[in-house]
């Protein structure tokens, strides 16, 4: 009798835990709600924490298939997902640091310049030169020639501050306001040179092609002097 009755005490428990086993897989969250705007049915008491997919990034990770190596990233302020592949987030990450790297050797360099220590800024343009060159950066490679520039200007290497200046300005990938900077600086050294006529024209060139940048201004108002003397 006591064997019969432990018996039915185990069948009893045995069932029991395949119920409950069988509860808990209904309760679980299938994978493509993870993915979807609506909430689960278990979640519904909790739909305002679920972050919202966008179309566009369910065709994504659609397309991109199982096992692609993938990232959702949650964006709290338009509470969307945006998928990003990992390789792509990682070369975006690399390019920051290495942008932020050449951001502090450029401020090297002008304090180089400002001291005057002519041997280690040119070395340290040289070095920096070849690693921009790398990069295809028209923003970086327009600073380097500026300060290469204004260190042969306070050199009186004029002819050498001409062709650093010469180099922003022919280049049409460069930004308008870096272009009429150096056009405003080959101005100068024509003037420091004793040639009023070509600082002139340039003042003027500036105006015609870069009048709502801060040179067009300065260029207006070296105009003025100079038609006053």
């Amino acid at each position: 009798m006591i064997k019969i009755l432990s018996m039915i005490a185990i069948t009893f428990l045995v069932s029991g835990c395949a119920i409950s086993s069988h509860r808990t897989a209904k309760m679980e969250k299938p994978v493509s709600a993870v993915l979807s705007n609506k909430p689960h049915k278990n979640d519904r008491q909790n739909v305002r924490q679920i972050p919202q997919v966008s179309s566009g990034v369910k065709k994504r990770v659609s397309r991109a298939g199982a096992g692609t190596d993938v990232q959702l990233d949650y964006r709290p302020q338009t509470k969307k997902l945006i998928l990003h592949r990992k390789g792509d987030v990682a070369a975006s990450e690399k390019r920051s640091r290495e942008l932020e790297f050449y951001r502090e050797e450029i401020a090297r360099l002008k304090a180089l310049l400002d001291r005057q220590e002519w041997k280690a800024f040119e070395k340290a343009m040289r070095d920096l030169e070849i690693q921009v060159s790398r990069l295809d950066n028209v923003g970086l490679e327009a600073q380097l020639y500026f300060l290469k520039g204004l260190a042969a200007y306070q050199m009186k290497d004029y002819a050498k501050s001409l062709k650093a200046f010469d180099k922003i300005v022919k280049n049409t990938k460069i930004g308008a306001e870096d272009q009429a900077r150096a056009l405003f600086a080959k101005a100068r050294v024509y003037h420091v040179m004793n040639i009023p006529e070509q600082s002139r024209k340039i003042y003027e060139q500036i105006l015609k092609d870069y009048p709502n940048t801060l040179e067009a201004k300065r260029a207006q108002i070296e105009l003025r002097r100079a038609h006053r003397e």
